[in-house]
């Protein structure tokens, strides 16, 4: 069935896909594959970003400085590869350089690591009494990069010219590379990171969860904050359900 004349409202994929950056429909289709160093670092090779000084990190470029410096993401170098630092600011810079002059000299605190690419800080400018909540990403992807530099957004209005040409395409592209899901779902990858798994879902750790346990409890600990919640109630159903399904296959 031709879907180019279908009316946007009742297909909302074909609307986001209308909402491109920078005015440049091939911009995000083409966007390159992130390389080697740059992809997702195993849990069991992570290490925090820094220890308690940031002096190690060299500044390449700082992707944004927002709400009068509250808001910066800066992009730069640790030991080689891509960092991103996403600073919230308590007590504002005046300027993009301002900021990147004292990033070397803030002491930091390790509030949370999330196992794998993503740490936490509460991080303090010596000098001008500065504080922070840092947010650390490293290795940082390529499409995290290009995610937080700032974006022109547009509305295209589409034709069947373009949806073939444009959409279709990137589309299709996109469906190619989601299928890692199928291999999470089958506890075939990130099987360090699951906590429970049925026939209808997987539950893993999300790189940015910040409630967990501490880092040396085993996962039972962890799964401990579902309980008396409606969390646990449902895992309990899927639970039973996974049960009488495998009775009834042996069964047959």
């Amino acid at each position: 069935e031709d879907q180019s004349h279908k009316p946007l409202r009742q297909d909302p994929s074909r609307l986001l896909a209308l909402i491109l950056t920078r005015g440049d429909c091939t911009q995000r289709s083409n966007m390159p594959e992130p390389s080697d160093a740059n992809k997702r670092q195993k849990p069991e090779d992570a290490a925090p970003a820094f220890s308690d000084t940031i002096s190690n990190f060299a500044v390449e470029e700082t992707l944004r400085f927002e709400a009068g410096g509250r808001l910066a993401v800066v992009l730069g170098k640790l030991d080689g590869r891509d960092c991103v630092l996403e600073l919230k600011q308590r007590a504002a810079l005046a300027d993009p350089r301002a900021l990147e002059d004292a990033l070397p000299k803030l002491k930091l605190t390790l509030t949370n690591h999330s196992g794998a690419e993503y740490s936490y800080y509460a991080a303090t400018d010596p000098t001008t009494g500065a504080t922070y909540d840092l947010e650390a990403v490293w290795p940082a992807p390529e499409r995290l990069v290009q995610r937080k530099r700032p974006a022109e957004i547009c509305v295209v209005e589409e034709t069947a010219e373009a949806y073939d040409r444009v959409v279709r395409p990137f589309a299709e592209a996109q469906a190619a590379k989601i299928g890692w899901i199928d291999a999470v779902c089958a506890l075939e990858k990130e099987r360090e990171r699951n906590l429970h798994a049925c026939d209808a879902f997987v539950v893993n750790v999300d790189t940015k969860w910040s409630t967990h346990g501490p880092f040396d409890a085993d996962r039972a600990t962890w799964r401990a904050v579902w309980k008396s919640t409606s969390v646990s109630g449902v895992l309990s159903h899927f639970s039973a359900y996974d049960a009488a399904v495998l009775a009834r296959s042996s069964g047959e």
